[in-house]
């Protein structure tokens, strides 16, 4: 139709204050720090929805820490350019600038917008203005959470022993995606409904890790820039269509705790591997910065994401754990530390 639409979407932990960020396309979002007052940026690194096909959609997520007091700025375009009647644009800088001025920090969103009217100076506005600030008060929000749960009628999960094995070979990966079946099937024998997107998350990255680079061959440094990226999801697609050989095994393993239960997920696939040790570069900068990594910004999310994940060598076996509590939190609010 050549219509798509840029969006993003924020889960925010009501217990911990940390985030899962899904942006495609948008403007950046800002983070103003409540100690320091500094501001930092999550630029979108996914694209609008509906350009291109389902292979070009990924579901992969950035995780943010926020402590209380940091205000969170989500926007539109039509706020850095909103123009005046020179045709200059209000544009980044001054919006942060009316983000980090401010001594209150409670007239923040006021004041952006008192200077955005006085920028524009009455002229007209060609497109909408929509900002969102959002305030982390994690205390808060865990009371109204468990006030929401006590009132739906909640009832304690019961954690249990189980073990799930599949496999799938060349005909099977070509046709069929297991992680939302794979996803559901953990949310029915278990119920962990509140942690869905966190285990799809692990999972997708797992898998497409698996089949991406090591069945298929593919190099995840060709994503490094626009062109690249069509390419890599191009010969994707093709080098799937025309797969005669090859495996990915998925084995969940589920053991109960005393306030919760561990899901251990292994991964195996039938590609050559790689060395695992450059995995021990795979810090959140680097894997920004570098995308020759296997890992790109995959597996620093996967470390987040899971309390422990081992590559075994020759590089084709993956394990990930992640632990979980009746409270429907992550057991380790800062997981991978």
């Amino acid at each position: 139709t050549g219509m798509f639409l840029v969006a993003a979407g924020i889960e925010i932990s009501a217990r911990t204050g940390s985030a899962m960020v899904w942006a495609g396309g948008v403007p950046d979002i800002l983070i103003r720090r409540f100690g320091s007052g500094s501001i930092e940026h999550i630029a979108a690194r996914h694209l609008p929805l509906g350009i291109g096909g389902d292979e070009l959609f990924e579901r992969s997520f950035d995780m943010l820490a926020l402590e209380p007091g940091d205000r969170l700025y989500m926007l539109t375009d039509g706020v850095t350019e909103a123009e005046n009647a020179s045709g200059e644009m209000f544009g980044i800088g001054r919006l942060k600038q009316s983000i980090g001025e401010h001594a209150d920090p409670d007239g923040i969103f006021d004041r952006v917008m008192t200077n955005l009217e006085t920028f524009r100076a009455g002229h007209a506005q060609n497109d909408d203005v929509t900002l969102l600030e959002y305030v982390c008060n994690p205390g808060l929000e865990h009371r109204i959470s468990q006030r929401l749960r006590i009132g739906a009628g909640s009832r304690r999960q019961v954690s249990t022993e189980w073990h799930i094995d599949m496999h799938l070979n060349a005909e099977a990966l070509r046709d069929f995606d297991p992680r939302p079946v794979v996803t559901q099937l953990v949310m029915d024998v278990q119920g962990l409904y509140n942690h869905r997107e966190r285990l799809f998350t692990i999972l997708a990255e797992l898998f497409s890790n698996a089949l991406d680079h090591g069945v298929l061959g593919l190099d995840s440094a060709m994503k490094r820039s626009s062109e690249g990226f069509s390419e890599y999801y191009r010969l994707r697609a093709e080098r799937l269509a025309a797969l005669a050989d090859g495996w990915v095994d998925i084995s969940l393993n589920h053991q109960p705790s005393m306030d919760g239960g561990q899901l251990n997920i292994q991964i195996s696939d039938s590609g050559a591997g790689f060395d695992p040790k450059i995995l021990e570069q795979a810090t959140d900068r680097v894997c920004h910065d570098n995308a020759e990594l296997f890992c790109g910004r995959g597996f620093s999310l996967l470390r987040q994401l899971c309390d422990n994940i081992i590559v075994h060598p020759p590089g084709n076996l993956t394990e990930a754990a992640y632990a979980w509590r009746h409270d429907n939190e992550h057991a380790n609010p800062h997981p991978g530390e």
